[in-house]
């Protein structure tokens, strides 16, 4: 990927009047006009032009972005900023400019992934897991790490909607590897992605609860040339085909629905969670930005790695909506955005569920 082929986007950018500054939860977060996606893009054109040089604080920008692709809906020439600043990333691992908390990436990831895989294969029962199956359930490293009990309670959901066939996916690598496509390390992502696209060939389809990983699983390993061969699903779109086996016990009275910026943006996946979400709340609710133009939680691109205030900062201001209008539960069906937003939700009168989360408490009659 060369910026070459970014040069009428970015050039684009370099002269616009900044019609998308209100939409990126990095600039709205931290305060700094160089966050905005405009500024963003003209740093990266002159980084092109060698107008200006390669350094640590230049590129600090080009980390500065979530991936939403927000800003993208409010520009007329429907520029993927997010795109031309991940090229912009792996010129900057090639040039060792990476920022500090991203420079050992590849060497983490092999450490991280290690660890969680042990910790999945020790916290769960032999019998749930599978190196081989028609269908498995590829949890991810957010998930993982930090709501483990999210995977039983799939498991439980799969077993109450007769689909007691599907297995927790016990493949080589528990992370997938978007960790290091994000911060530039593409050649190692796409070694990382040949390794595991082996064990993906055991499975005719993986579902999976991260909007990330669905989406680079999908798209990012094939535009890698790692081809793969299996079904990727989004737990929403997996579900969604067994909504009439939903045998609905008691609703929540009111939920609003967060839409993640990779499941609805980038995989276009808006209806499915909705459709389930719908069976088990009395009354759904909308924000006031949502689908197309729903606004960031702030948890992707390493954001909040390099700039860990930002996720706070963005599912906090997500949130103030919830409570404005005494609603007290937030429904996500993305892993990364129930992890920030739940951290936000902390000493508010507000809850934070997952979407299988609330399936499954629909569907028994107590806790």
């Amino acid at each position: 990927m060369s910026l070459d082929e970014f040069t009428t986007q970015l050039e684009y950018c370099t002269y616009c009047p900044k019609l998308c500054r209100h939409a990126c939860p990095v600039s709205n977060a931290t305060g700094q006009e160089a966050y905005v996606p405009q500024q963003k893009m003209e740093i990266l054109n002159m980084l092109r032009r060698r107008a200006i040089p390669w350094t640590e604080e230049y590129v600090a920008a080009l980390y500065a972005c979530t991936g939403c692709k927000l800003c993208q809906q409010y520009c007329l020439h429907n520029t993927d900023v997010s795109a031309a600043l991940i090229a912009g990333r792996r010129i900057a691992v090639e040039q060792n400019l990476v920022p500090e908390p991203l420079k050992q990436m590849p060497e983490k990831f092999r450490r991280d992934n290690l660890k969680l895989r042990k910790k999945l294969q020790s916290g769960l029962h032999a019998d749930k897991l599978a190196e081989e199956a028609q269908v498995g359930f590829f949890p991810g490293q957010t998930t993982i790490d930090s709501a483990f009990e999210e995977i039983q309670i799939a498991m439980n959901l799969f077993e109450n909607l007769d689909l007691a066939y599907v297995r927790v996916a016990d493949l080589s690598m528990v992370c997938s590897g978007y960790d290091l496509w994000a911060s530039g390390h593409h050649d190692a992502a796409k070694h990382v992605g040949t390794e595991l696209s082996r064990s993906l060939k055991k499975f005719s389809t993986l579902v999976v609860p991260s909007a990330q990983d669905t989406y680079y699983l999908r798209d990012v390993l094939p535009a890698l040339g790692v081809e793969h061969g299996t079904e990727i699903l989004h737990i929403s779109e997996f579900l969604s085909a067994h909504t009439a086996r939903l045998r609905v016990l008691r609703k929540r009275p009111m939920a609003y629905y967060h839409d993640s910026s990779f499941l609805g943006r980038y995989l276009g996946v808006y209806d499915q969670p909705r459709q389930l979400m719908e069976r088990c709340v009395e009354s759904p609710r909308e924000f006031f930005h949502s689908r197309e133009k729903a606004e960031c939680c702030g948890s992707g691109g390493l954001v909040p790695l390099t700039s860990p205030e930002v996720p706070q900062k963005a599912s906090a201001d997500r949130l103030r909506e919830a409570a404005l209008y005494e609603v007290d539960l937030v429904i996500s069906a993305c892993a990364e955005c129930n992890n920030k937003l739940g951290s936000a939700a902390e000493g508010t009168h507000v809850e934070v569920w997952s979407l299988t989360k609330l399936l499954d408490w629909s569907l028994r009659t107590h806790n």
